[in-house]
């Protein structure tokens, strides 16, 4: 599915996404964690159209559970004690700390995959490239690295199995071997890949002082109440956090501030920042479905039959 946030300012893209992860990781009440993650699910989803979610939902599943596996059996802490390995107690508030942050991460990792697919390398080094043009590079390339790594592990694969090697057939001796072949072969081409890259940043003048933007990306109206939304939003929660009304605790008992007239309007407006993207997505579909509609309607002109 398109992607219309796509097309915003990078600025206003940015400190969406980033506010939006800022929040979920600062804020920890579970059911402000289950909203987060629902919706960053949700959104990563229509963007991907369903094809690379399941593989997701497969890491998913251990990202959500390793917590709460370690950490009752690390962290004793808690008023209500459900059972005892080796004379130490096994306690619900252990179990619920590591399952909300799981679902923490699991949300956080949604948001990014969002952001990946809405904020490419071109508008983050037109945010940072000026001002900071190493950091920029390398968060880039790192960025970069994990795609393109296993876009050539695929293709490392592939050529060597037409060659008769592979990882899934053979012995077991057969199978490390190739490993360490097409191992060998993707170190090479990374670091090759890498230097090239150096090589033409450093021969098109990259850092360099004076050096201009060959892109000017304009600031628009929409552009405006994005970055509006998304600086009023961060305000409103570093308000509401300082003065201690979003804490929320898990030892020594489950315990917060309450559901306070402020947390609750909070929590509503969090939810439509939240949505937003989804909201343009939706008003783009009714547009075009309301701009087909009305091409359909168009009569035919008819063409003149040669004499």
């Amino acid at each position: 599915m398109r992607n219309p946030i796509s097309e915003f300012h990078p600025l206003a893209v940015f400190l969406y996404f980033m506010t939006a992860v800022g929040i979920t990781i600062l804020w920890n009440q579970p059911v402000f964690l289950a909203m987060s993650f629902g919706i960053a699910f949700g959104y990563a989803s229509a963007l991907e159209k369903g094809r690379n979610i399941l593989r997701s939902l497969v890491w998913l599943l251990p990202v959500v559970l390793l917590p709460v596996i370690v950490n009752p059996l690390v962290n004793h802490r808690g008023n209500t004690p459900l059972l005892y390995v080796n004379d130490q107690p096994i306690t619900m508030e252990a179990i619920l700390y590591g399952l909300f942050t799981g679902v923490m991460i699991a949300a956080m990792l949604f948001w990014f995959q969002a952001y990946s697919k809405s904020l490419d390398s071109d508008g983050f080094l037109y945010l940072f490239g000026k001002r900071f043009p190493s950091i920029a590079l390398m968060v880039t390339m790192i960025f970069r690295f994990v795609p393109q790594f296993h876009k050539s592990l695929q293709e490392i694969a592939a050529v060597q199995k037409t060659l008769g090697v592979s990882t899934s057939q053979g012995t077991l001796k057969q199978r490390l071997q190739a490993g360490g072949m097409l191992l060998s072969a993707l170190i090479s081409i990374t670091l090759e890949d890498s230097l090239q890259t150096a090589d033409s940043m450093n021969s098109r003048g990259y850092g360099l002082p004076g050096k201009t933007r060959a892109k000017k990306i304009r600031f628009t109206l929409r552009d405006g109440l994005l970055f509006g939304a998304a600086l009023g939003e961060l305000l409103f929660f570093l308000l509401l956090w300082g003065m201690g009304k979003t804490d929320f605790y898990y030892f020594p008992a489950l315990t917060s501030t309450g559901w306070t007239p402020e947390v609750i309007v909070f929590f509503a407006v969090t939810c439509i920042y939240f949505l937003i993207p989804i909201f343009i997505m939706i008003g783009e579909e009714i547009k075009w479905l309301f701009l087909k509609s009305k091409i359909s309607r168009l009569p035919i002109p008819k063409h003149k039959s040669q004499p």
